[in-house]
């Protein structure tokens, strides 16, 4: 499949299979199956695959009753050949879901259907040709939010050649001899994609790959019909094609690796929010410590306070002719009235440290909430990340995405969700598609 990159490319493929293999083909591209291992599809959704050409029974009884009509050979292929061919071709999802979707997606695949009548060498040679539909991208869903399908068209047909048969030198008639007796369609994978040698710039002879034509001509036919907001499919990638089985295979294990590395962000983050949990305990700490000093300082004061009542048992006598006026010795006067000044004080620091104090504690009680959520969350991350750990090579998507919600919440919580989605953006958008 298409690689997603931002980059719409064109992609076409040519699968080879034997009588033994061609079975698990046809019931994946029928959709007969029961269940698929391929979450992605989703069986309800297939009325809306698109046939622009029906099988008429099964793949081997067709090419069986093709052999009996004479309508292609099997001469000189030996047991286990190939007698079945796959094109499948493909463009990245969000092509089609900004032209249109469905709609679009239809038009594109019934002029790709053209090109591959043309390359296979006529209708009568194309066992099936089907649009599916029913293939959810789960990358591009999650990232516009609605439910989007990858559409692709799978092409089964018979590789054939025409092969002309020569008269042999035991013909009697010694004037045939090396002369063309009959042309017949052959059955022949080998022949059919055979590599060539072309003169390149440099003036020597290049061998030229038959998947690299393919990728060319399906490129410039579609160009061709109206389609010039596309690109070539990449070159120098693998020439083999490989099976729609080990491309999900391939793009299923990008998805883990994608995960995988921001599972490794995560846990950078958590360990930074461990950090920020233990600066958090010695704040409490440290709070616990400033009230203390508070509650020490506040003793002291009441200790004061008990000086001052000492001020009743001074000694005092009525001053004569003084009316209301008393008389004490100066140096108990001067006793009382630095009490007096110090008491001032105190009470200035009592309010103060006792507001202090009141704010400590607040802040305090608010920290202790604070860290304690922060535990739950972090044990949370914890259990999500040994499960992740355990089970690294065998992750269902599923998990994943569970463990990717669970880090969203994370993100959001710490307003740090903003600067993750930023940093999702520059990395590749989560690969669904593989492109050559």
């Amino acid at each position: 499949m298409a690689r997603n990159d931002g980059k719409d490319r064109t992609v076409a493929r040519n699968g080879d299979y034997t009588r033994s293999q061609i079975g698990n083909i046809e019931r994946h591209n029928e959709r007969k199956n029961e269940s698929y291992q391929n979450a992605d599809i989703q069986p309800q959704q297939s009325d809306k695959n698109i046939y622009f050409k029906k099988p008429q029974g099964g793949y081997i009884d067709t090419f069986d009753k093709m052999c009996e009509d004479g309508t292609i050979s099997t001469k000189g292929l030996k047991d286990g050949a190939v007698h079945f061919n796959e094109l499948l071709f493909d463009v990245n999802t969000t092509y089609f879901e900004e032209r249109g979707g469905y709609e679009y997606a239809k038009e594109f695949f019934s002029k790709a259907y053209d090109y591959a009548v043309q390359k296979v060498g006529g209708e009568q040679y194309i066992l099936s040709a089907v649009m599916h539909a029913d293939e959810r991208n789960s990358a591009v869903s999650e990232q516009l939010g609605k439910d989007v399908y990858h559409y692709h068209l799978h092409v089964i047909y018979v590789p054939v050649v025409q092969k002309e048969v020569k008269w042999s030198k035991r013909c009697k008639d010694k004037s045939l001899v090396s002369t063309v007796k009959e042309v017949i369609t052959q059955v022949s994978h080998s022949k059919k994609w055979a590599s060539h040698k072309e003169i390149g710039e440099d003036g020597k002879p290049h061998l030229v790959k038959s998947y690299s034509i393919l990728q060319d001509e399906f490129f410039n036919y579609m160009c061709d019909c109206g389609y010039k907001d596309i690109e070539r499919g990449e070159k120098g990638s693998t020439d083999k094609n490989i099976t729609t089985t080990e491309l999900k295979v391939q793009k299923e294990k990008s998805r883990l690796q994608n995960t995988v590395a921001e599972v490794q962000k995560v846990e950078h983050i958590l360990h930074d929010q461990t950090e920020v949990i233990e600066q958090n305990q010695q704040t409490i700490t440290g709070q616990r410590s400033k009230i203390s000093q508070g509650n020490a300082q506040l003793e002291k004061v009441a200790n004061k306070k008990a000086k001052v009542k000492d001020i009743d048992s001074v000694e005092t006598k009525s001053a004569m002719f003084s009316n209301g006026k008393i008389i004490i010795d100066e140096a108990e006067f001067e006793n009382i009235k630095t009490l007096a000044q110090k008491q001032v004080v105190s009470v200035t620091n009592e309010r103060k440290l006792s507001a202090d104090n009141k704010q400590l504690r607040r802040e305090n009680q608010t920290l202790r909430q604070t860290n304690a959520q922060q535990h739950q969350e972090l044990s949370e991350f914890k259990s999500v990340r040994n499960k992740l750990g355990a089970n690294k090579d065998v992750m269902r998507v599923a998990e994943l995405e569970k463990f990717y919600d669970v880090v969203m919440r994370f993100l959001e919580k710490f307003k740090l969700r903003e600067q993750f989605e930023r940093f999702s953006k520059m990395r590749s958008t989560k690969i669904s598609e593989v492109d050559r």
